[in-house]
Formats: structure tokens, sequence, C-alpha cells
């Protein structure tokens, strides 16, 4: 089961950037296997922001010798991406590159400078005097990190918002609409006054990154994307730790559930995510809408993959 917030990370949203670390790794490695070595300028230079990169492996070449223990790389790093003169695919891989730096560098952050940091754990947690913990928060947001304090740990991830901001004028539209997609999400959870059930925020993430998959099926993060779905999918069909499914006791399905199934199927009729919430709901009817073994069975079958028919 995965909790509603379990897309904030401790230190990095392990779904999202998780994958592009693992793709520009690869990516690098194929960069380094078609360009040979020695025909990009070193890391770590303000020269850098006069390079004028033509394609995506050059790019990435480039960021491997940032070191990514200076912040002051990421802003390197973006100014180099809007310097540069590449077609579509390279800068999609780009995109991906910036953010393999981009996270690295919060790890690296997080584990030198936060982690067991108890003199700056009780800075956030001062009530009269937390200008310090003001100053540094400010600091990474112009890296575009958000960094917040909850419960005795630091919490960062990226800013979709900042990326969209800087770098949004030389993003491929499929990228473009990659962040205003995570963006949109983002505000429907956080904005006053519309935060919406646990069950109804799947439901538009699910409906969000399917649409998206339906509009841009070879995007260069489409499995990343459909991991989002899947785990998105299966949370909406299963339950989530805080609130399960199923009444423990009684064994009935919890009515946020019900409501959020039949709400779903009004709006988006003639999607594929609706005709599988269609079938799992006929079946909870069929049931009494109480628990049935045959129930965790539809949900181990599903084919959750909405550019194929699903089961």
């Amino acid at each position: 089961m995965r909790d509603i917030r379990s897309s904030i990370f401790k230190f990095l949203s392990m779904g999202t950037l998780l994958a592009l670390v693992l793709f520009a790794s690869c990516q690098s490695g194929a960069n380094h296997a078609n360009n040979g070595k020695g025909d990009h300028p070193k890391g770590g230079s303000e020269k850098l922001s006069n390079v004028k990169v033509t394609t995506g492996a050059q790019y990435g070449m480039i960021l491997e010798d940032l070191d990514r223990e200076e912040l002051d790389n990421i802003t390197r790093a973006m100014e180099l991406f809007r310097n540069g003169r590449v077609d579509s695919l390279g800068r999609d891989t780009m995109f991906i590159a910036f953010n393999e730096l981009l996270t690295n560098s919060m790890q690296s952050y997080y584990e030198k400078k936060l982690m067991g940091n108890r003199a700056l754990m009780d800075k956030f947690e001062s009530k009269e005097n937390n200008e310090e913990a003001t100053k540094l928060t400010a600091k990474l947001a112009t890296y575009g990190i958000s960094l917040t304090y909850r419960e005795g740990e630091f919490y960062m991830e990226p800013s979709m918002e900042f990326l969209y901001e800087k770098l949004g004028d030389r993003l491929t539209e499929a990228s473009k609409n990659y962040l205003q997609t995570k963006i949109g999400l983002t505000q429907e959870l956080t904005a006053e006054g519309t935060t919406p059930s646990a069950p109804d925020s799947l439901a538009r993430e699910i409906f969000a990154w399917e649409d998206y998959m339906v509009r841009y099926p070879d995007y260069i993060l489409k499995d990343e994307i459909l991991a989002e779905y899947t785990d998105a999918m299966a949370a909406y069909l299963s339950g989530l730790e805080n609130l399960p499914l199923f009444d423990p006791d009684t064994k009935e399905l919890n009515a946020q559930f019900r409501e959020s199934y039949l709400k779903y199927l009004k709006d988006h009729p003639g999607s594929s995510s609706s005709q599988t919430v269609k079938k799992f709901y006929d079946l909870l009817a069929s049931k009494g809408f109480k628990y049935d073994e045959s129930i965790d069975t539809f949900v181990s079958e599903i084919n959750f993959n909405p550019i194929s028919s699903p089961q």
C-alpha cells in the first residue's frame, strides 16, 4: 500500500528522479562510446557560460565533469542548457542529464550538510530564532531545490515550477508538458480549500498520466511515467496504508473509494483506465461491496498499460 504523500521524498523523489539517474547513466555510457574523449571543456568553470553545445551527448559529457558538491554547478548547467543549439531528441536527453546532476547534487548536500545535523535541526525547530533556517531554505530555492523540515526530518525535492521557469522555453513540447503535469498534480494537492480526498487524488494522478501517455507515447521517460501511473492505479484499486480499501472489521468497501470510482466513471468515459475501474466496480458490486479473495486476484491480473487494451 502506498501513502498519498509518498511522492514527497526524504532527500529526493525516488520515482521520477531515480529513473532519471538510471537513464542518464545509460546515456552517458553511450555518449562516451560514440564521441570519444577530450572533445568537451572541463567542468566547474565559469567559461561554460560561453559554450554552445550542439548535441545532447556533448551536454551530458560536460555535465559529467561538474562537481556534484558545488551547488553553483546547477546554475552553470542551466546556463549551458539555455545556450544549447540542439534538436528535439537532444534537448530531451539534455533534460534528463540536467536532472541527473540536480539529483546527485541534492543527494550530496543532504548527506554532507543535513543528515544528522542536530544543530541545524534545532534552528529549524526554534520558534524564536529561525533566521538561519529561513536563509538556507531561500538559498536552496535559488538552485531549484525545495527544502522542508518536519517531525525531525529534512525533506528535499526539485521545484518543478523553478525548472519550468528557467528551462521551459528551451524544452520540447513533451518535456514541457511533463513538467506541467507534475506541477498541476502538486498544485491540486496543496491548493487551499480544494484538497481532494485520498482516492480522488489518486484518480487525478491516474488520468493525468494516462492522458500524457496517450499524447506522447514515445516520450523518452515513458517507462518512468508508466511506473507512476501503475503505482497510482494499484493504490486506487488496493487501498492506502492510512486508508484501507475495506473496513478491517466489517469487510465493507470504504465509502470514499466507492464514491471516487463512480465519479471517475462519470468524468472519464471511454478512457482505458475507466474501463478497468468499471470492471473492478462491477466485481465489487457482485460481491455486495464486501471483501472477497477474487478482488485480490483481479488486481493482480490487471494490464496496467493504458496504451494497450485493458484486460
